[in-house]
């Protein structure tokens, strides 16, 4: 109940008898938004204790699609019905970002404590957090959310692909007791551990049909269509370095670097790592498309030049991105090949061009940035 009043502060006001349902929601809504926060966060919290293989909790079908609900709501970071004053609206949006990111963790308990049951809601949540935190917002929007609630919104995507039940090794497995049934009308076989394993290789065979969902929704995701689109906004959103980054790199160089050469993975604490992370993923699951796009994307940009910071930051996120899993980029571009052409220049010049452009930020922090990346990957 808390979480609708939430979204929807007149609304709940009126439902109540107020008179006045303006004075009234501004009044409640920060009560609903904190008791939905406990809410979610208390169901989180229980999830793994009710794991059941063969379903989820009564009730989860209404309460997940609340969560699709409320999710797509606040990222749009609009209250339903009337409108809030700018002051009431930037409070609200404040602590639907925080209530936003329990609903994430919710989300990804759901997939982590109950992976079979939850496929089915998996190419809901799919495409929800793909145009969410990769496709619909831009980058400025993006970065002025807070660091932990940028990490949830990608971190369901990794999760979805590194789950074993989702994958085409368990999906398209196979188990046949064919000849164990025959066994068991010759008499060969006691009855009963034949029905043991029939009923066994029945909820296998079912466990798979409802992996297979989530299977189709992640290879749509890797399609050769999509994964050009998700791979450049991944690198320029999540990867690239940001303005306050670099900041931080010009006033402590070595401290900072030692801070970005943390493990990237699905459970890193900051967006940079983490968005690392989701790109191996996707290598790992995707092969040579996912690897293809990311050569394209990195072509497009060294041709581009130095024509701005932004094209720069970009180019060093896929060089960044190509480092850590050049294992599956290898056979599309030889790493001999990779740096006579393009390496060795930026290790023998601190991008001159580039430097003393007015309006172009820390040109050169960022000359710098490049040619550390080059470095670490020769």
């Amino acid at each position: 109940a808390h979480l609708p009043a939430f979204l929807s502060p007149a609304a709940a006001a009126a439902a109540a008898g107020s008179s006045d349902p303006a004075a009234a929601a501004a009044a409640g809504w920060q009560i609903h938004g904190m008791f939905a926060k406990a809410a979610v966060n208390g169901i989180t919290e229980l999830l793994p204790l009710i794991a059941d293989p063969a379903g989820l909790p009564d009730g989860s079908r209404q309460l997940l699609e609340l969560l699709h609900q409320a999710a797509n709501q606040l990222m749009a970071g609009v209250p339903a019905g009337a409108p809030l004053s700018p002051q009431e609206l930037e409070a609200w949006r404040d602590l639907g970002g925080r209530l936003h990111e329990r609903i994430c963790k919710c989300i990804i308990a759901h997939l982590d404590s109950h992976p079979l049951p939850f496929a089915e809601y998996v190419p809901y949540f799919l495409k929800l957090f793909v145009d969410a935190a990769l496709l619909q917002l831009d980058a400025a929007t993006l970065r002025a959310m807070r660091p932990k609630r940028r990490v949830l919104l990608v971190r369901f995507l990794a999760k979805a692909l590194l789950c074993p039940y989702y994958r085409p090794e368990y999906v398209d497995s196979h188990s046949d007791h064919a000849q164990e049934f025959i066994n068991m009308l010759e008499g060969k076989t006691p009855n009963s551990a034949l029905l043991a394993q029939l009923q066994q290789q029945q909820q296998e065979n079912a466990g798979r049909a409802r992996g297979k969902v989530a299977a189709e929704a992640l290879q749509q995701l890797l399609s050769k269509d999509q994964v050009p689109a998700v791979v450049e906004a991944l690198v320029l959103k999540y990867v690239a370095l940001t303005q306050d980054e670099l900041e931080e790199w010009s006033s402590d160089p070595e401290g900072y670097i030692r801070s970005i050469e943390v493990e990237s993975g699905p459970d890193a604490d900051t967006p940079r790592p983490v968005g690392v992370g989701l790109l191996l993923c996707m290598l790992e699951r995707g092969g040579d498309e996912v690897a293809q796009a990311l050569i394209n994307l990195t072509a497009r940009l060294q041709a581009a030049g130095e024509a701005n910071s932004e094209v720069v930051l970009m180019r060093e996120a896929c060089y960044r991105c190509i480092g850590e899993g050049y294992s599956h980029v290898a056979s599309i571009v030889p790493f001999s090949t990779w740096y006579q052409t393009e390496l060795s220049q930026l290790l023998r010049s601190r991008l001159p061009a580039f430097l003393g452009q007015e309006g172009a930020g820390n040109v050169d922090i960022i000359a710098a940035v490049l040619q550390v990346c080059s470095v670490t990957l020769d």
